[in-house]
């Protein structure tokens, strides 16, 4: 079955740099031993403004999921690498 996306940022250049994007996180969450979606949520919650962060979730499995990654935080440095690797990605970018 081919995926069809609706929305215009899955498609063309926008979709390869939200793709690289994801790929450059999660070589971070490989070297910290955390699943993607903690890296991701952790670097969600802690950026200045942000008081809640939405997600989905189909099963209770990934609802618990969900909110074991938002247990913890993210360290100084791996904050500093995932704003380099964001700025690289979306730096002028619309």
């Amino acid at each position: 079955m081919r995926a069809v996306f609706f929305y215009p940022f899955y498609k063309g250049q926008k979709w390869i740099r939200y793709h690289g994007f994801v790929e450059a996180i999660q070589k971070i969450a490989q070297i910290e031993r955390k699943p993607l979606v903690q890296v991701a949520l952790n670097w969600l919650i802690q950026q200045s403004g942000v008081t809640t962060a939405l997600v989905g979730a189909r099963t209770m499995e990934q609802v618990e999921k969900n909110v074991q990654a938002i247990q913890g935080e993210l360290s100084e440095s791996d904050l500093i690498q995932i704003e380099e690797i964001y700025h690289k990605f979306f730096k002028n970018f619309s």
